[in-house]
């Protein structure tokens, strides 16, 4: 990554939307292992609502992108790494869950949210030895945190919106 404050920041954006996704699709799975399928439909249901989550959480970071691109198109002096923009698209892409052929095997969007936990993992690892690491170790737990909560927020939303659509319009 980049040694200038505006890859600095545009890494955390990155961090904030995706980053905590693998972390939420462990705890779903689980808590889809430890219910069984007679005692709560709805939950059962939940690990199929993931890719939509995931695709939730990627079209906010779409919007917040277009919105960054419309400011910065006023300011016109902003050059960002290669690096980061290659991320930026690789996470733009998670928008491709809303997608069925993308969306029908839940284990895809993990394999796409691992490269953002890979990116934290390995700036926990390589920064614990250093003064310096441990305040950026101390900056990123704060971001995964908010990327915790962010990605289980899209899931509780997209479980509403499901459960809602379902009553709405039952199988018959």
């Amino acid at each position: 990554m980049g040694d200038n404050l505006i890859d600095y920041i545009e890494k955390f954006e990155l961090l904030i939307f995706f980053s905590g996704y693998p972390l939420v699709y462990s705890l779903v799975y689980f808590i889809h292992g430890q219910s069984g399928k007679k005692q709560n439909a709805m939950l059962f249901r939940l690990p199929s609502l993931l890719p939509f989550a995931y695709a939730l959480t990627a079209s906010v970071f779409l919007s917040f992108w277009l919105r960054e691109k419309i400011l910065e198109q006023q300011i016109q002096n902003f050059q960002p790494d290669d690096q980061i923009s290659y991320l930026r698209t690789w996470g733009l892409a998670a928008v491709l869950f809303w997608i069925p052929v993308f969306n029908k095997k839940p284990y895809y969007s993990l394999l796409h949210s691992l490269v953002f936990f890979f990116i934290f993992f390995k700036d926990l690892v390589t920064g614990i030895h250093s003064v310096g690491g441990r305040e950026i170790i101390r900056n990123e737990m704060k971001i995964y945190t908010i990327s915790l909560a962010l990605n289980i927020t899209t899931l509780i939303l997209v479980f509403l919106v499901s459960a809602i659509i379902k009553k709405m319009f039952p199988r018959q």
